[in-house]
């Protein structure tokens, strides 16, 4: 019986430890520390709204501990404000256009804040000790410098961020880290010096928008297709080659811009893109666009496309006949110049619903006769076509009293 108790006791010590070793906190590295892990109270988002906005450090000076809400100006700080670490109940700080190299380690002292944004600040690398902020839930840079160094590995533990922002800052590294990110819902990574899109994008579940425009990666993943709450997608700009088949899974899908790239073709599959609104496929100078509207017109759900500088900007360009039973409602043609207007805007005049028409800077001398009878128009621009005579334009207008058409002479 005695030896019974024993075990039985020695089990139960055992147990006690192990459950015990388990609740200790991790550091960035995984290993468990001894670092007890605090809930702190902060102020629900519509109390934060409500909060003072304190847009000066001598205000906010004045009693730091009160302040909630920090929005300074630009106004070449150079450094990063040391007092601001005095403010241990902030949430929002926004600090921009403030000549600032360095983000301290000690940004980690502010242990509630929910919001920073750096943006204009030539910052050279973010600390490691970003990832200590547990609460964050918006990051945003632009014009950083962070080329050499990137982000730290730390910024996969930011559990609840919801908005990642890094515009213009030279990044050469998609930072796969936010991959692992299950609340991330909005990512601007436009203007940078990405070359490779890595296929852990498609570990980003909760994404809603993405933007990797102006990048340098010439592969879209077929990753992509996992998004299934990917709302808005840009890539305009980032040499895209080819899409995949399984963009067509995205069923979420309201914006896609895929504008000025290396595309030839679109698949046929994005005809299951339901909630398709917006399309942008203007600038691929190697697509095949009969191919392409014959895609376009399987997105029964599209109210606009762009077709600007289809062939590249101010290149002569006929429109393919397709184009005559394109569901859209807003069709952009800007910076086009046409072959044969009258037999291009024959088509046109014979789209379904369209009502929204952008001419910008086509270079045309006079009107072509087909759009004088366009009458479900109800916006015309004819912008940057000052070579139109004013008589015609005159007739124009005239001719469709239900458009508004901006004048060109102004």
């Amino acid at each position: 019986m005695k030896k019974t108790i024993i075990v039985l006791t020695s089990f139960v010590l055992l147990s006690s430890l192990f459950v015990a070793c388990g609740d200790k906190p991790t550091d960035e590295t995984g290993n468990t520390t001894d670092e007890q892990v605090e809930e702190l109270e902060l102020l629900s988002r519509d109390e934060l709204y409500k909060a003072q906005l304190f847009e000066s450090l001598e205000e906010a000076n004045k009693e730091p501990e009160k302040v909630v809400r920090l929005k300074l100006k630009p106004q070449d700080l150079g450094k990063f404000p040391e007092e601001i670490f005095k403010m241990t109940n902030l949430q929002e700080l926004t600090i921009t256009g403030n000549k600032i190299e360095e983000l301290p380690a000690q940004i980690s002292n502010l242990k509630k804040l929910e919001h920073l944004k750096l943006g204009g600040n030539p910052i050279k690398a973010v600390p490691e000790s970003i990832g200590k902020l547990r609460y964050l839930k918006t990051f945003e840079l632009n014009n950083a410098e962070l080329a050499t160094s990137g982000y730290p590995a730390s910024i996969a533990n930011l559990k609840m961020l919801e908005r990642f922002t890094c515009v213009s800052c030279d990044l050469t590294k998609f930072p796969v880290e936010i991959t692992q990110l299950p609340n991330l819902k909005n990512v601007n990574l436009n203007s940078n010096e990405i070359t490779v899109i890595p296929v852990e994008i498609g570990n980003m579940k909760s994404i809603e928008e993405l933007g990797l425009m102006f990048n340098k990666a010439t592969i879209l993943p077929k990753e992509i297709g996992n998004l299934s709450n990917l709302k808005r997608l840009l890539l305009t700009s980032t040499p895209i080659e080819e899409i995949p088949e399984n963009i067509g899974e995205l069923a979420a899908l309201n914006d896609l811009s895929l504008d000025k790239n290396n595309l030839k073709f679109l698949p046929a599959t994005m005809s299951k893109l339901t909630a398709l609104r917006t399309l942008s496929i203007g600038g691929n100078k190697a697509m095949d666009y009969a191919q392409a509207i014959t895609v376009v017109n399987t997105i029964a759900s599209l109210e606009s496309l762009n077709m600007g500088s289809m062939k590249g900007m101010g290149a002569n360009v006929s429109l393919p006949k397709e184009i005559a039973a394109c569901p859209a409602k807003r069709l952009d043609l800007g910076f086009n110049v046409f072959d044969n207007p009258d037999a291009d805007f024959a088509l046109l005049a014979q789209m379904p619903n369209l009502n929204n028409l952008s001419l910008f800077g086509c270079k045309l001398t006079a009107i072509p006769k087909p759009l004088f009878g366009m009458k479900k128009l109800t916006y015309l621009s004819l912008s940057s076509n000052k070579e139109i005579p004013q008589a015609q334009f005159n007739k124009l207008v005239k001719a469709l009293p239900d458009a508004n058409i901006p004048d060109i002479y102004k």
